[in-house]
């Protein structure tokens, strides 16, 4: 009898172990799969349905309070960061206010500037008066600052807080790298919307004449965050401040190659570029677009690129200065 109730016993046992097993498992994976959509971006309930999926993942445009928000945040840090500088410490309030990427989403880190704009400026396709749209914190204007063949740099952007930043950290470098540099010359930042820079701020970008107008505009991932009806506003504007004929546009945004899954901002394609942005050939000629990799965060790069996402670098020649309004 002894012998009958073991062999009864022993097997629910058995049992009641390898389902515990296996639930641990599926816990295990369970947290594992909502730690990896956390981390990139991608909502945990986002593969509840197929169809509720591709709605999610549809090249999100993001409100431009969303990016103000981003420099909100950042920029808490400010009367820290003008504390540390009445120690007289410059260089020290610069890395404090650079080092730690990922700061906003598209903050590769260390105050660096995207590496297609550095490969620009080497193959001396930026030189001149020099227009950033949508600077940022100003990573991009103060790399170029430095550099010889530059005349002026502005940067503006949508964000009043990103342009305070901006500032502030000029003002910290700015006398140490006048004594480093003959090149050094000191950027400008202006708040402002793409969308009506030209008709609202000409005179605070110093354009009194034609001569006056950019010779270079460089726009590092701010194309791709827009609409369609956004960036047919920005270009206008654009061509309100460049130099007809020798004027030069160009672009770095995330392209269609970037596999799904993918949420924001847009991917763009080159068609798109050719026979709707600037289809108008009495205004623009697209010279290149070629593929390129876009440094990211880590955390933010696409699938295919690790802490890169596939992007199109495009270079367009302003024909025609549009018309005012």
């Amino acid at each position: 009898m002894a012998s009958q109730l073991r062999t009864i016993v022993f097997p629910r046992r058995r049992v009641c172990c390898e389902i515990s097993l296996v639930l641990v498992v599926l816990l295990c994976l369970v947290l594992s799969t909502t730690n990896a959509l956390s981390g990139s971006g991608i909502p945990s309930n986002a593969n509840s349905n197929i169809e509720d999926a591709s709605e999610q993942l549809s090249d999100r445009i993001l409100s431009p309070d969303y990016y103000k928000s981003v420099y909100k945040n950042i920029n808490t840090n400010q009367e820290q960061r003008r504390e540390i500088s009445k120690t007289g410490d410059d260089a020290d309030v610069f890395d404090i206010a650079s080092k730690a990427g990922g700061r906003t989403p598209w903050d590769i880190g260390n105050n660096r500037p995207q590496p297609a704009i550095v490969r620009a400026y080497e193959e001396g396709k930026i030189k001149g008066r020099v227009l950033d749209a949508g600077c940022g914190v100003g990573e991009n204007c103060i790399f170029l600052a430095k550099k010889y063949g530059i005349d002026s740099v502005t940067g503006f952007d949508l964000s009043e807080d990103a342009i305070k930043i901006a500032t502030s950290t000029v003002e910290n470098i700015a006398a140490e790298q006048e004594e480093k540099s003959s090149f050094w010359t000191t950027p400008k930042f202006l708040a402002a919307s793409c969308t009506d820079v030209a008709d609202r701020h000409r005179e605070k970008l110093g354009i009194t004449n034609n001569e006056s107008l950019f010779d270079v505009v460089i726009d590092s991932g701010l194309l791709h965050c827009l609409s369609k009806e956004d960036a047919d506003d920005y270009v206008n504007q654009i061509s309100k401040l460049l130099k007809p004929n020798t004027g030069r546009f160009y672009i770095g945004c995330f392209s269609t190659a970037n596999p799904d899954p993918w949420d924001n901002p847009r991917r763009i394609s080159e068609d798109y570029l050719r026979n709707e942005l600037f289809s108008c050939q009495e205004k623009w000629e697209i010279l290149a677009c070629r593929d390129c990799w876009w440094s990211r965060p880590p955390t933010r790069g696409s699938s295919t690129g690790g802490a890169f996402s596939l992007a199109l670098w495009v270079e367009v020649r302003c024909l025609e200065q549009a018309k005012d309004d």
